[in-house]
């Protein structure tokens, strides 16, 4: 019961200062963002020469990859010492 009306209380008075400030129309520049967006992509394009950017996605997969080779080699050592009677330790 006192938990409820402090609640009351605090929903009350947060709204109460919700309706003192003023009522402001969202400004055109915040819905115009997509335009923003494909011009900073256009620009960076022309980095190609700097940065090598077709090579990204081999270097990210072959990053994933040895994450993933190295997680399943860890696995299968713990999987192993348990098996063996090491205790799952695979240091």
């Amino acid at each position: 019961m006192v938990t409820q009306t402090v609640f009351e209380f605090f929903g009350r008075l947060l709204v109460m200062l919700f309706d003192e400030m003023p009522d402001l129309p969202v400004p055109d520049w915040t819905m115009a963002g997509g335009a923003a967006v494909a011009e900073v992509f256009e620009g960076a394009s022309m980095l190609g020469a700097w940065f090598p950017f077709a090579l990204v996605p081999p270097v990210l997969y072959t990053v994933m990859g040895c994450l993933v080779f190295g997680l399943s080699l860890r696995v299968s050592r713990i999987i192993l010492s348990l098996i063996a009677g090491g205790g799952g330790s695979a240091g």
